[in-house]
């Protein structure tokens, strides 16, 4: 296992360190970055994996995004690592930003006004007093269709955005490390 600690820490521990990282947060993406760009794949296979990743998780569907994501992936020829890598790009941090605005955006769209926190609040507890399955889901269809209509562009922005960042960061470093394994390689022959 690569970076495996020689003593398993304790449950309560992994799970803290899952939530708030004991190394931060800046260290948690500078090595998810180094993961996306050492992956041995064309910068467009690796941009698309992870945009699609990135886009997947704009969704209100919590528990599909690695599906959506592969879907995606495999429909524009990407990494799959890196498609699963992306859907990092939605955490518990990110969600409710995403969320709020694919909900303003949809409702906009829809040409609706959305609805005040208070609203979505008082539907929310009215779900909650029913029984989230225990009756039609009529209080909740409208807020997830919304949602999903406001994620659509949200998500074609994101995945913009993405593919160019990680195609352009993962040619240069694959550009580097080929002209460093090259100098190396020159120098061995002369040696």
């Amino acid at each position: 296992m690569l970076f495996a600690r020689r003593s398993r820490l304790p449950l309560v521990a992994r799970i803290r360190n899952f939530v708030w990282p004991s190394a931060g947060f800046r260290r948690a993406i500078a090595y998810l970055a180094k993961r996306v760009a050492r992956l041995r794949a064309s910068p467009h296979a690796i941009a698309a994996g992870f945009a699609s990743g990135a886009a997947a998780s704009c969704f209100p569907l919590i528990g599909l995004h690695f599906l959506l994501s592969f879907a995606l992936a495999w429909c524009l020829r990407g990494s799959m690592v890196a498609a699963a890598l992306g859907t990092a790009v939605g955490n518990p941090l990110t969600f409710p930003i995403l969320f709020a605005a694919a909900y303003r955006l949809g409702a906009a769209i829809r040409g609706e006004e959305a609805a005040l926190p208070g609203a979505i609040d008082q539907a929310g507890s009215e779900l909650a007093a029913e029984g989230i399955f225990s009756g039609s889901l009529e209080h909740a269809w409208p807020l997830f269709t919304t949602t999903m209509i406001g994620a659509a562009p949200i998500a074609l922005a994101t995945f913009a955005a993405f593919y160019m960042l990680v195609r352009w960061s993962t040619a240069r470093v694959q550009a580097a490390r080929r002209d460093r394994l090259a100098s190396k390689a020159l120098r061995g022959r002369t040696a």
